[in-house]
């Protein structure tokens, strides 16, 4: 039986907001990846899983592991060197131009509409004012982390995901795609250091973890979500706390205040980035070599 086309963007932004699944019309077929396997936190040895239609898709992968990159390439992928990538987010550090990072709910069978409707917004914004933008998240092809991946695709802003290899079986494309880490939470610490300015729709822990680890490296966070009942406990959570009153972080929950909130921590972060970013690389390579 033939395997089908992966969903086109109409397609899976529909079911995205149906259910979370961008894949619903043409489920993911996962295959071994030439003997790899991680460690999962539960079940333990697992084999690495990934369908080739997504390898295909992802404009170039970075690992560490020889034999992922052979078999990435083998089911017609690109793949290079982790210190590829490396080098790459180098180059990204020495542009002027803001990175910025999107986290939040990332399973499958919940409605994402009100999402979709917030990631819109902010996509709009950034094709508006900051086509040239690089955008980073968990890469993900579920909740918030599959439509952010879509709409920068429809319009035109450069992706890159942090794939962990226990989501190798679930990611969606991206223009590029690091492997770091086993599990999800392992990759958790790389999404929050590698963006200037994370925004964040809704979420829980691992959402909450990015942002903390965002302002500790001096990020700014965008935390989209009602102020008074966020699934995110940012009262209770002293960095949050303390970032707010700073001003490095921001919570709205109206469509029409996230252009005007991401418009005004860019202004900011735009005059500190520059000096901020050495410390950041020097963590992200510091992970990357363990």
């Amino acid at each position: 039986m033939s395997v089908k086309k992966l969903p086109s963007a109409q397609v899976a932004l529909a079911s995205l907001r149906k259910n979370g699944n961008q894949f619903q019309t043409a489920p993911l077929v996962p295959q071994p990846m030439g003997g790899v396997t991680y460690l999962h936190p539960k079940k333990g040895v697992r084999a690495v899983e990934a369908d080739s239609r997504v390898l295909a898709a992802t404009g170039q992968f970075y690992a560490a592991n020889e034999t992922l990159r052979h078999a990435i390439q083998q089911n017609g992928g690109r793949a290079e060197p982790l210190q590829f990538g490396t080098s790459f987010i180098k180059q990204m550090y020495a542009l002027r131009r803001v990175v910025w990072g999107v986290s939040g709910f990332a399973s499958i069978g919940y409605p994402c509409s009100v999402q979709a409707d917030q990631l819109a917004v902010f996509y709009d914004y950034l094709a508006s004012c900051h086509r040239d933008a690089i955008v980073c998240d968990g890469a993900a092809g579920a909740g918030v982390l599959g439509i952010s991946g879509v709409m920068a695709e429809e319009r035109g802003i450069t992706t890159l995901g942090v794939t962990p290899l226990q989501g190798m079986s679930t990611m969606a494309p991206r223009t590029h795609m690091v492997v770091y880490g086993d599990t999800y939470q392992q990759r958790e610490v790389i999404v929050g250091l590698l963006p200037d300015i994370l925004v964040i729709f809704g979420g829980g822990p691992g959402s909450e973890r990015e942002g903390v680890a965002t302002l500790e490296g001096g990020g700014r966070v965008l935390l989209v979500d009602d102020p008074d009942h966020s699934s995110i406990p940012w009262r209770t959570v002293p960095q949050m706390l303390q970032a707010v009153g700073e001003k490095r972080m921001l919570v709205c929950g109206g469509l029409d205040e996230i252009a005007a909130a991401a418009r005004k921590l860019h202004a900011s972060a735009a005059h500190t980035v520059r000096s901020l970013r050495p410390t950041r690389f020097s963590a992200l390579r510091h992970h990357f070599a363990a």
